[in-house]
């Protein structure tokens, strides 16, 4: 299950504020690891956003199966302003997108620790 949106936002621009690097670490391997970090800064959520995979997928499924599409489930007002929230907050991320897929589900929201999930 995927946690609700964490909207915490770091930015690169932090990035030594934000790592715990040793203090006796000497300052030329301490730029290297920043260089390292900064060069690389895509494969960290940093700034907000996500990574992104530029690859579309494809899932194979049985010959002749025909597909599903299933009706949202009722749900509470609190768990659609869930829903509403996070659906928004990936679309501006760009993590979903919308979709003329003949293939659907619908989103369960269950709670753990007192907070809602995916």
């Amino acid at each position: 299950m995927a946690e609700a949106f964490d909207p915490d936002v770091y930015l690169l621009a932090n990035l030594e504020k934000l790592l715990d690097l040793a203090e006796d670490l000497p300052d030329n391997v301490r730029e290297k690891a920043l260089e390292l970090l900064r060069r690389h800064a895509g494969a960290f959520g940093f700034d907000g956003r996500l990574g992104q995979l530029s690859v579309n997928a494809h899932i194979r499924t049985k010959d002749g199966v025909e597909p599903i599409a299933l009706p949202m489930h009722g749900a509470s007002p609190e768990k659609k302003q869930v829903i509403e929230e996070q659906l928004e907050a990936w679309f501006k991320l760009g993590v979903i997108e919308e979709s003329i897929s003949p293939w659907a589900a619908p989103v369960v929201i269950v709670y753990q620790n007192r907070k809602p999930q995916f």
